[in-house]
């Protein structure tokens, strides 16, 4: 079973939704499931934390 998750490039930080199986690889939505970049590592973004201000203050 796979289940959806927002997933954030460790490279260029671009967010894109995915799955992930359970023995915890990474399925896209892109023709070689790697992000535009050609990175191939993702970080799952945690649902539970609060927004960030990009807008240095």
């Amino acid at each position: 079973m796979t289940e959806r998750r927002i997933l954030v490039c460790t490279d260029c930080e671009q967010v894109i939704s995915g799955r992930i199986n359970e023995d915890g690889s990474v399925v896209l939505p892109l023709a070689d499931n790697t992000c535009r970049c050609g990175n191939a590592s993702f970080d799952v973004a945690d649902p539970n934390s609060g927004p960030t201000d990009s807008v240095p203050g």
